[in-house]
Order: C-alpha cells, then sequence, then structure tokens
C-alpha cells in the first residue's frame, strides 16, 4: 500500500539508505501522503509488516523533523497514534485553523498551513503556467474566480440539461450536430470532445447522477495553495479560497463520499477515468481512521470563516462595473472569466465588439455612446409591468377588433404576463442594456470614467427593485420565459443554472449601489411615452426620447427626409412639422376631396375625365385618390384622417432630434402638440387607429404597393390594440390622450411617473 502514490517514487530510497540528518526534504504533498499510508498501515496490519511500517514511519517523522516540516510535537503526535492511541484526528492534520485546508486533501493531505515554499516557488509557478496558463497573481485570481463562478461544470450541465428534455433519436441528432459544429469551425473532431460528447449522452440515457462540480471546486482549493505556496497569494487570502470552496461544497454535497463521486464524474469528462492508484488514493482517503477526511464535510467551517470568505469574496466582485458583466455573461457566459481583478480586452475582442454594435445600433467608432442611451427602455418596463398586471386582474383588450383578430398563439403569449405579475420588469431592459454596455467598453465607445459612472448607475438601479440577487434572478427568468419566442433564443436554462449553482457570478456580487439614486439613461413622462406611441404601426414602438444618431445613421436618415419629405434643411423641418400641425394632409382632403363626397355623379365625371386623357404624375396621385373617395377605401371618407398627420409629426419631430436638427425642448413642444391634437380629433385608440388607416391607405402614392402596406398595418393595428402578442406596441397598456385615467394601477414602482412628479 506505501507504493500505491506517485508521490512516494523517489522518496522511498531516501528515506531508507541515509539518516535523517543526512536526507532532504521530502516535498510536502509527498511527505503527507507517505505519513497518512504508514500511520495507516501500523494501525491495520500486525506483526512483521506493522513493525516495518512502524520504522518506515519514524524514518519519515526523524527526516521531517530534522528538515522542520514538522515539529517535535507534532512528530510525538503521529508517533502516538501509530502506537494505537486514541486521538482526534485534527491534531495531526495542523489543528483547528487548518480545518478549511482539509478540503485539499483531494489532491494531497496538508500536514501544516501551506505556506510560501521560496526553494519551490520558481517550480510551482512554472507548473502553473503550463497547466492552467497562470502567469502571475492577477490571472491566478481570475482562474479562482473562474472556478468558483462557472468552470468546467457550465457548459457540461447545460448540454447534459437540453439533452435530458430530447428524445433517444434527438440525442443522437444533437451528437452529429456537434460533430458537424466543429468541422464547420474548421478544425479536426477532438477525440476529448467526442468521448464527452458519447460519455453524457450514455449518462442521461441511464440516469445516472448529472453533477460533477466538486471537479471544480476542488480544483479552486488546490490553486489556492499553488498560489499560496508561491507567493501570489497570502496565508489569509488562500485560506479565504479554500473556505470559499467548502461553503459551496457544503451547498451541494452532504458527505465526503458524494463530494469524491462528483469530482470524479468530472475528471471522466475532461480527462477520462482515474488509474487505480488514484482509485485507491480517494478510497483511502474515505477510510483511513487518521484520514484527514475522518471529520465531516459539515463541520470545517463555522460562521466567523464563513462571514469572513464572503467579505472576502463580495471584495474581489465589488466594482460595479463587475456587476455589469456579470448580467452581461448570461448571453455571453465567456465573460465570466473577467469578471475578476483586470476585466482586461484584447484586441480581437475590441474589434468583435465594434462589429456587433456597428451591425445592431449602427455605432461607429467616430460616434459618441449616446446608442446605450437607446437601449435603456423604461417606456418599455412600463408597458411590460401594466400589462402583466391588466393580465392577473383579467383586463386585457379585447381580441378581436375591427381589423382583424390576434392569432391563439399570441393571446397566449399576451395572457402568460400574468405569471410575471409580482416580478418588475426591470430586470427585462436592464439585462440587455449591462450586454450594450459591456460591448461599448470593449469597443473602446466609453472612457473609464463614464463606464464606471454608467455601470455604478446601472448596479443603483437594479439594487432599488431587487433586494438581492435571488429575486433578480427570479423575475428574470419570469419575464424570460413569458417572453421566449421561436424568433429568439430563450435565457431560461441558463438562468435556472444560475438561480441552482451556489456559486454563480450573480451570488457573489456587492448588492448595494453607492451614492444617489441615478439612471443610466433618461426615464420619460407616460405623457411624453403616450405622444411617442401616437407614432402607432407607422414605425417602430419608440420605447426611449430619441437621441442624437451616430454619424452614418444621421446620414441615412437625412437622406430618407429629403427623399421622402423634400426636406434638407432644419428651417425646413421645423415648417413642415408647423404645417402638420396646424392643416396637414387632413386639410387637403377636406378642401380637394370632402365634396365628392356629396356629389356622386360629379365624382365619375371627373373621373373618367382623368382616365380618357394622358396624365401628369400629379393628375395620376389625383385620379388614384379620387378613386379611394368613390371606393371609400378603409373608411376614408367616414373617419378623421388627422391621425396621419399626427403620426408623421411624432415620428418627423423625433428623426429631428436624431440628426440634431431639433432640442430635445422643441422636441417636447411638439409631443404636447400632437397630445392635444389626438385628444381633440378622437375618443380612443380603435377611433384612432381607423383614422390612421384611412389616412395612410388615402395619402399612400401609387396603387401598386397598396394592398401589401394596407395589409401589414392591419395585422400591426391588431397587435398595437390587443397586446398580442407583447412588446409589438403599447396602446395595450395607455390610456388614450384626453382621457380619463381609469386603468387599473400597476402593481409595480418601476412605472412612468406623471410630468410633475418622478419615480424616485
Amino acid at each position: 500500500m506505501a507504493k500505491a502514490f506517485p508521490h512516494d517514487a523517489g522518496t522511498e530510497d531516501s528515506a531508507t539508505g541515509a539518516s535523517g540528518a543526512q536526507s532532504p526534504a521530502i516535498d510536502p504533498d509527498s511527505l503527507a501522503w507517505q505519513l497518512l499510508v504508514a500511520a495507516e498501515l501500523c494501525l491495520v496490519t500486525a506483526n512483521q509488516q506493522r513493525r516495518e511500517a512502524l520504522c518506515h514511519l519514524d524514518r519519515l517523522l526523524d527526516q521531517a523533523r530534522h528538515n522542520q516540516q514538522l515539529s517535535c510535537d507534532e512528530v510525538a503526535l503521529w508517533q502516538r497514534v501509530a502506537q494505537g492511541e486514541q486521538l482526534p484526528a485534527v491534531a495531526l492534520w495542523g489543528g483547528q485553523a487548518q480545518l478549511p485546508w482539509r478540503l485539499r486533501a483531494g489532491m494531497a493531505p496538508l500536514t501544516t498551513t501551506p505556506g510560501e515554499l521560496p526553494e519551490q516557488r520558481s517550480s510551482i509557478r512554472q507548473q502553473l503556467a503550463r497547466q492552467w496558463e497562470i502567469d502571475d497573481r492577477h490571472s491566478l485570481i481570475e482562474t479562482l474566480l473562474w472556478l468558483s463562478a462557472q468552470g468546467d461544470r457550465y457548459s457540461w450541465d447545460i448540454d447534459a440539461r437540453e439533452l435530458e428534455q430530447l428524445t433517444a433519436e434527438d440525442r443522437l441528432t444533437w451528437r452529429t450536430r456537434r460533430l458537424i459544429e466543429e468541422q464547420a469551425k474548421g478544425i479536426a473532431a477532438d477525440p476529448t470532445e467526442t468521448r464527452r460528447t458519447a460519455l453524457l449522452v450514455d449518462w442521461v440515457e441511464s440516469h445516472q447522477p448529472l453533477e460533477w462540480a466538486a471537479w471544480d471546486w476542488l480544483r479552486l482549493a488546490e490553486l489556492a495553495c499553488q498560489g499560496t505556496r508561491c507567493g501570489w497569494l497570502s496565508e489569509e487570502e488562500g485560506r479565504l479560497f479554500t473556505v470559499h470552496a467548502v461553503q459551496l461544497m457544503q451547498q451541494r454535497y452532504d458527505s465526503w463520499e458524494a463530494l469524491v463521486a462528483a469530482y470524479q464524474r468530472g475528471r471522466c469528462l475532461l480527462l477520462g477515468p482515474p488509474d487505480e492508484a488514484e482509485q485507491e488514493r480517494w478510497q483511502l482517503l474515505l477510510t483511513a481512521r487518521v484520514s484527514p477526511w475522518q471529520m465531516p464535510l459539515a463541520e470545517l467551517i463555522d460562521e466567523r470563516d464563513r462571514h469572513a470568505a464572503r467579505t472576502f469574496m463580495l471584495q474581489l466582485r465589488g466594482q460595479a462595473w463587475q456587476f455589469a458583466m456579470a448580467l452581461a455573461a448570461i448571453r455571453d457566459p465567456g465573460l465570466v472569466a473577467r469578471c475578476g481583478a483586470r476585466g482586461e480586452r484584447s484586441p480581437e475582442r475590441s474589434d468583435e465588439a465594434r462589429r456587433y454594435l456597428e451591425e445592431m445600433l449602427e455605432w461607429r467608432p467616430e460616434d459618441d455612446d449616446l446608442c446605450l442611451t437607446r437601449c435603456w427602455q423604461p417606456a418599455l418596463v412600463h408597458c411590460l409591468n401594466q400589462c402583466a398586471a391588466d393580465a392577473v386582474r383579467g383586463v386585457m383588450p379585447l381580441c378581436t377588433t375591427p381589423f382583424g383578430s390576434a392569432e391563439p398563439q399570441e393571446i397566449e403569449e399576451r395572457n402568460a404576463l400574468a405569471a410575471c405579475a409580482s416580478h418588475s420588469a426591470t430586470i427585462h431592459m436592464a439585462e440587455k442594456y449591462a450586454f450594450h454596455l459591456i460591448m461599448a467598453w470593449d469597443a473602446k465607445a466609453l472612457d473609464s470614467a463614464r463606464f464606471v459612472a454608467l455601470t455604478e448607475a446601472l448596479r443603483a438601479t437594479l439594487c432599488c427593485f431587487y433586494v438581492s440577487d435571488q429575486q433578480l434572478l427570479d423575475a428574470w427568468l419570469s419575464w424570460e420565459t413569458a417572453l421566449s419566442s421561436t424568433t429568439q433564443a430563450s435565457l431560461a436554462a441558463e438562468l435556472e443554472w444560475h438561480l441552482n449553482d451556489p456559486g454563480s457570478v450573480l451570488k457573489w456580487m456587492s448588492w448595494q449601489g453607492r451614492g444617489a439614486f441615478s439612471e443610466p439613461g433618461e426615464r420619460p413622462s407616460l405623457k411624453q411615452f403616450t405622444a411617442l406611441a401616437l407614432i402607432g404601426p407607422l414605425n417602430a414602438a419608440q420605447w426611449t426620447l430619441p437621441v442624437k444618431a451616430g454619424k452614418r445613421a444621421t446620414a441615412t436618415l437625412i437622406e430618407w427626409l429629403d427623399s421622402h419629405y423634400g426636406i434638407a434643411q432644419p428651417e425646413a423641418l421645423v415648417a413642415f412639422l408647423d404645417f402638420l400641425a396646424e392643416s396637414g394632409d387632413r386639410q387637403e382632403y377636406q378642401i380637394n376631396y370632402a365634396p365628392y363626397t356629396l356629389n356622386p355623379v360629379r365624382l365619375e365625371s371627373e373621373i373618367a375625365i382623368l382616365e380618357s386623357a394622358a396624365r401628369s404624375e400629379n393628375e395620376q396621385v389625383h385620379l388614384e385618390r379620387l378613386r379611394r373617395v368613390m371606393a371609400n377605401t378603409e373608411g376614408c371618407n367616414d373617419y378623421d384622417l388627422a391621425a396621419w398627420d399626427i403620426a408623421q409629426l411624432v415620428d418627423l419631430a423625433s428623426a429631428g432630434v436624431s440628426v440634431g436638427w431639433l432640442t430635445p425642448d422643441q422636441l417636447s413642444h411638439y409631443l404636447k402638440l400632437a397630445e392635444g391634437l389626438a385628444s381633440r380629433h378622437y375618443s380612443g385608440w380603435q377611433e384612432y387607429a381607423h383614422g390612421l388607416l384611412a389616412g395612410v391607405s388615402f395619402f399612400m402614392a401609387g396603387d401598386s404597393e397598396q394592398q401589401g402596406v394596407v395589409t401589414e398595418m392591419k395585422q400591426a393595428l391588431v397587435a398595437w390594440l390587443s397586446g398580442a402578442p407583447p412588446l409589438s406596441g403599447s396602446w395595450s397598456c395607455l390610456t388614450f390622450p384626453g382621457q380619463s385615467d381609469d386603468r387599473w394601477p400597476s402593481m409595480h414602482i418601476d412605472t412612468l411617473g406623471g410630468d410633475r412628479y418622478t419615480l424616485h
């Protein structure tokens, strides 16, 4: 049994062929294993074998004492135990202060606190660089934090969960897809990955335990030990990392046997099954009378240790930027590895982030960071919170409208918001904002001071609406589940992992913001949001106040203004907005077309005249509109067409801010005008929708694309009025301008306030 461990190699001869005074110090790990084996042999064997074991133990102790690896008192304790005296095992392995380090015995027992070993510092650092790509204190700490928060277990857990939900046939397809994905990356099939995939599938199909977190957390204790030995961690830091590993283990395992089984499953996935020598080593730790694991796992640390380790971990992740990165890491798990002390950006990462921002936010390196403001959408949160409150009370709008009915699946998605009524939707906005914020930082779109300020504001906001990581994750999962769709991958599996894993990075973040509360973006008032909603399906839903766009987006908008409206200067835009507010296209209808509704004969005559001769472009437009009057297309003769002007007024005013031609005050002025026009001309959203559809249909130039546009507009109006599917539009959660606000009050504080009152 004394030859069962690789640590014995090279030490047997020195221990037997020379006196302790002449022999060099034994490697601390090898010494601990040999002491454990020899002491156990003394206790379980008899006669000649026992005498040989006692002699071997005496030589080891003599050598360790001579090289100051054990004190005289410690040597005496080992001798007493070897003679059969009943002593608590705690006395042999460093005493009470050493208890957390017993976790590390899975790699090698520790006879003393693993302080710095100057004579081995270089070799340990070389080993860390070779096996872990760790080359300094910072990279060591980041690896320790990664093992704690994610490690190898994350991807294995996600894969296992997916496999459990598949049929046997689908699992075969899953394995094939994995192989194709590797080949698509231009790399040869990795035998290790192929073996791991097959092993996962086999375990799922044979209903084996799918738990391996000990693989990460035991290595966390090992790296803490080696980091202390090579001088990159103080003894206190190494101990606190190990206490943290014990904390995590205790939340997952109730015995050393369960811990070992989980560790071995992880080892099998990454390295293959252990050899016979390693199996014997584990068995010795679990059964030896003097094993450091004779003390129950649950008793390794006390409350003082827990508190100290938690304080230590929160300090390591106490910066607001780490909080933001932890949120973003749900979408990009690779970011967990950067939640350490530095969060460095590689050139490759910066290039990738720039491409992403250009594609998603039309941001270019020469632009400022206002693109992020468009990602902070408190109006969206208000809409979700209000719809959820309405859904749980059963006061949602009708799903059948004059323009059609919502699809059953869309209605189901809308009604599912009732399950979210107890959770604020702030996280639904904030997590996407956090992801874009980290992308902007990686793309170097922000300076350090601005980045820190925005992350502080983000953390303060979330700490206001959620009192703990548990509440935030519960809310996030609830909204993610309710709003998941076939067009966007759901994060539900990832969120469930973070809820269940005790090491999740979100569970070890500083949860309190600093200073006065402020949001990372502007919050519109409820009246402003309602006015912006008057654009309706004429454009994308407006969830935030417009801000100045980047240079490329600005050029595109200016070109659109010129080509569609003949507007090329700020003065021309202001003049046209005033025109829309005062008279607009609705006046043209009243003057040039409404009279024909009273004289059908004249209308027919006018159409016949225009059809019988060659026509100019303007005459062709006039003819098409006369035909629409005759057909009363989409009720153009029955409904007030002011909605067409109102929607354009809001849309163009927003565009004016985006290109820098209007100030926020001017936008506020035109929003108030639009709100006043809507309240005077219409009694509610449905009537406004009729007017908007009739206006779009009547004033559209050309018949060729009209039917398609009208069909799309009707579908959009159904969604805007019914709120099905969610986030298609905001009318279902807003009271029409000028109407009494008799909606059921929202259950959440995070809703838009009035003009005179702010939320916070």
